[in-house]
């Protein structure tokens, strides 16, 4: 079940597109609004982005995620955001998601670099999380300049593990499988790249096949 809330990227008025829990943590915190109001400015100038909310309580599923529709009539960028979190953690992956969508041509190149059979299976999974890992390192430098509140900081599930996370790669790949032991986003890549090679073929038999030379 999704909830939606949109707005253009220009507009700087987000507490019209957010859940009301969210709406009262930027308002009990003001720099958090500002934050992440420069975050979507810079990351979706001239663009129009969209904000779903889910809900889930499998713990093995990523807590946000985003996705370029290309689609005629549709906006450019969607944000996906589970609902049923802390607002600390809400903030924390909305922000987080919005940083990780400027790597969109990079995504892209290494989607068709997959679908084609140009890079295996660990280097399009290690390379989709080396660009993760900097989304990951700008969202934790973000949120260390913010001051929450103890009582947030200890409810949020997300809080220590943007600022606790390491510097290096390698680090960063052995403390995302000690503070995510339910979730192994490497093997969801390679799950992703399999499906990217299967679309080829199927996509490349179909237009093989002599029904679709008549």
């Amino acid at each position: 079940m999704l909830l939606c809330a949109s707005s253009w990227a220009q507009d700087n008025n987000i507490l019209s597109t957010v859940s009301p829990k969210l709406k009262q943590l930027v308002s009990h915190y003001p720099e958090t609004l500002k934050v992440l109001t420069n975050a979507l400015s810079n990351a979706f100038s001239n663009k129009t982005v969209r904000l779903y909310y889910f809900y889930s309580d499998d713990e093995s599923e990523a807590r946000a995620f985003h996705y370029y529709p290309n689609t005629a009539g549709l906006p450019e960028i969607v944000l996906c955001v589970r609902e049923n979190q802390k607002p600390l953690d809400e903030f924390a992956s909305i922000l987080f998601e919005t940083l990780n969508s400027k790597c969109e041509g990079g995504f892209a190149k290494l989607f068709q670099d997959a679908s084609s059979g140009a890079i295996s299976r660990e280097e399009f999974a290690r390379e989709i999380l080396q660009y993760e890992f900097e989304a990951i390192k700008n969202t934790r430098d973000l949120l260390a300049t913010l001051k929450f509140g103890k009582k947030d900081i200890n409810e949020s599930y997300y809080y220590g593990r943007f600022i606790e996370c390491p510097n290096e790669f390698e680090n960063f790949l052995l403390y995302s499988k000690k503070v995510s032991p339910r979730r192994d986003a490497f093997e969801e890549y390679e799950l992703k790249y399999d499906s990217l090679r299967k679309m080829n073929g199927d996509l490349n038999s179909f237009s093989n096949s002599p029904a679709s030379k008549k």
